[in-house]
């Protein structure tokens, strides 16, 4: 076997100067960033100025889904009741397929101030407040039938505590295999 020998050179390693226009330039892209950072956070979350609604609905592949509450503002500490209704807009039978006893799940998100901003954080979840287990079952709509399904949110959080007042989200999840659906409603709390 032949071998052969190679000469590295050594490059010099000639740092440039830190420079008076460097340092512009390097202070303008931060500047730039920060702006754009704020600009994404404003529009990428929850504005403060966002609307109530107590009501929500969209049609997907014949079912028309409706989720909705009495009203948009609650006394501390009443209860809120949300109603998820489920109609077959179809002249043909739909099957609804579940894997566990639970059909409907509600998460309720407070909207909680960053910066100019609110950012919804979970603080109570139906599922987490029922026995849920596996019961693999079938629920059939007919054509031009309703289903509904109905839960209540006491105001309090994960912890069984009261929560404060303030702006909340509530998100109805339909939790068929089949037909995952979520839409959502916005209340708010007063003292």
């Amino acid at each position: 076997m032949k071998t052969r020998k190679v000469k590295l050179k050594k490059r010099s390693q000639q740092e440039e100067p830190v420079t008076r226009k460097g340092i512009v330039v390097f202070v303008l892209l931060l500047v730039l960033a920060v702006v754009g950072f704020i600009v994404g956070v404003r529009l990428g979350v929850a504005r403060k100025d966002s609307k109530l609604v107590n009501s929500s609905d969209l049609t997907n592949k014949g079912l028309y889904y409706q989720l909705k509450m009495e009203k948009t503002e609650y006394d501390i500490g009443e209860p809120i009741s949300v109603q998820l209704s489920v109609t077959n807009v179809t002249s043909s039978p739909i099957v609804l397929n579940f894997q566990k006893n639970l059909e409907f799940d509600l998460t309720v998100r407070k909207e909680v101030d960053l910066l100019f901003a609110q950012v919804p954080k979970t603080v109570w979840r139906l599922s987490e407040k029922q026995m849920v287990y596996k019961d693999s079952h079938v629920l059939r709509v007919d054509a031009g039938k309703t289903l509904t399904f109905k839960g209540t949110w006491d105001q309090t959080n994960r912890d069984d505590e009261a929560v404060k007042p303030g702006r909340y989200q509530i998100i109805g999840n339909l939790l068929a295999d089949n037909r995952d659906e979520s839409l959502q409603i916005k209340g708010q709390t007063n003292q």
